[in-house]
């Protein structure tokens, strides 16, 4: 079923006239090309600007995800503010946030309680803030109660939570006004919201780190405990996320502190939710199936794949040195949907020259540019389209200067 974007004109493509903002957005920020995240046209809010747009209707009563892509520019103070009318306003903190003019997707969920409601980006920093691919749809309720941890009093976990590690606030929050603190070797668990078995799910975290070696270890009841490498952002939080078919009804989560013991380092943690998942049409997304250096199966191109530590999860990834791509025939899509393609990349970063363009077969390729993704560690980038044949080939091609790494790979509906 159809799961459109309430947000129009979401990614500023249609913002034409710069540095005017319509269609749709008004405010005092302007708009610009050149240090846009995906294809041509961003948002900048210089501190103290806004912008603004009444929200296509929403469904009184239903869970939306609001969810963008920021940038900031060395922030020392303050907070980006989304304002959605009858809603708290939920704040970002700036230094938490990817700076060095590099993106990354942020989101939190909210329920609808008008049917016509504005959204409103706010600078409340002391610093430039970049903004692009915004969206507002539907969502699935969260299986992790208290999954910001603003119910707990620092630096007790409770209520739901319990384990080794220690809520905190003051500033090393992502959202709101708590997160969780792991030492080395520490963990935090729940007893999750009961799960339909033989249903997919999608766990997404906001974790923080800056160790160099070891995982951040991921075990829910009746699952393989999943690995992210110590290849996350850091110094700033980005969301990492994984799917799983659930194999038993009451499921405990447990998020356990591995990374060292020679580069080990405390891990942060904010934003946890569980919630049902639609399949992936995506093979081997993970590539975990494949042989390396090999592709196969599912994959072909002149690409290859890797392991020994320069995956995200799980033992292996993709490598597109420049000019290099992949490919896969997708399981069919229905014409006429909404889809999602997500892929968790690492590239060269902010000296990179070119993009990486996502191919699929009836649409517009869609064009990233390198040098606005994060560098020499992972973070997840998205889009949405719609299908237009049935059995389209997905292409990820590498038209940048720099290596590129893949993870994590989907088409699902959105």
């Amino acid at each position: 079923m159809a799961n459109p974007n309430r947000v129009r004109n979401g990614g500023f493509e249609q913002s034409i006239t710069l540095p005017a903002l319509p269609p749709f957005w008004s405010g005092t920020g302007s708009t610009e090309t050149g240090t846009q995240l995906l294809e041509h046209t961003n948002a900048r809010l210089n501190p103290g600007e806004n912008i603004s747009q009444e929200l296509l209707p929403l469904q009184v009563g239903e869970i939306y995800q609001f969810q963008a892509a920021f940038s900031i520019i060395s922030p020392l103070t303050g907070t980006l503010d989304i304002g959605i009318t009858g809603q708290p306003a939920r704040r970002f903190q700036a230094i938490n946030i990817e700076d060095g003019n590099e993106y990354s997707y942020y989101n939190f969920d909210f329920t609808a309680t008008v049917p016509s409601a504005t959204l409103t980006i706010a600078n409340n920093t002391d610093a430039d803030v970049f903004i692009d691919v915004v969206s507002v749809k539907l969502t699935n309720p969260n299986l992790v109660r208290n999954s910001g941890f603003e119910q707990s009093i620092t630096p007790a976990l409770p209520p739901f939570w319990s384990g080794t590690g220690s809520t905190e606030t003051g500033g090393t929050q992502l959202l709101g006004d708590t997160n969780v603190r792991l030492n080395v070797g520490e963990n935090i668990s729940q007893a999750l919201l009961p799960l339909q078995v033989g249903q997919i799910y999608q766990f997404q975290v906001a974790l923080d780190t800056t160790a160099t070696a070891g995982t951040i270890d991921i075990a829910i009841t009746g699952i393989t405990t999943r690995h992210f490498q110590a290849n996350i952002n850091p110094g700033n939080y980005s969301y990492y996320s994984f799917d799983f078919t659930a194999t038993v009804p009451s499921a405990t989560l447990t998020i356990t502190n591995n990374t060292g013991p020679i580069g080990g380092a405390d891990v942060k943690i904010d934003v946890v939710s569980v919630k049902l998942a639609n399949p992936n049409h995506v093979r081997n997304g993970g590539f975990e199936q494949s042989t390396p250096t090999a592709l196969a199966p599912f994959w072909s191109g002149t690409g290859s794949t890797e392991t020994g530590g320069t995956q995200l999860l799980g033992d292996n990834n993709a490598l597109l040195n420049p000019g290099e791509n992949i490919s896969q025939e997708l399981l069919p899509l229905q014409v006429g949907e909404i889809y999602q393609f997500q892929a968790a990349f690492e590239t060269g970063g902010g000296g990179t020259t070119g993009t990486v363009d996502i191919g699929i077969t009836g649409i517009t390729t869609r064009h990233f540019r390198a040098a606005r993704m994060v560098d020499a560690e992972y973070a997840y980038y998205s889009f949405d389209f719609k299908a237009t044949v049935a059995s389209p080939t997905l292409t990820i091609a590498n038209n940048s200067s720099a290596d590129v790494k893949i993870d994590v790979v989907s088409v699902k509906l959105a």
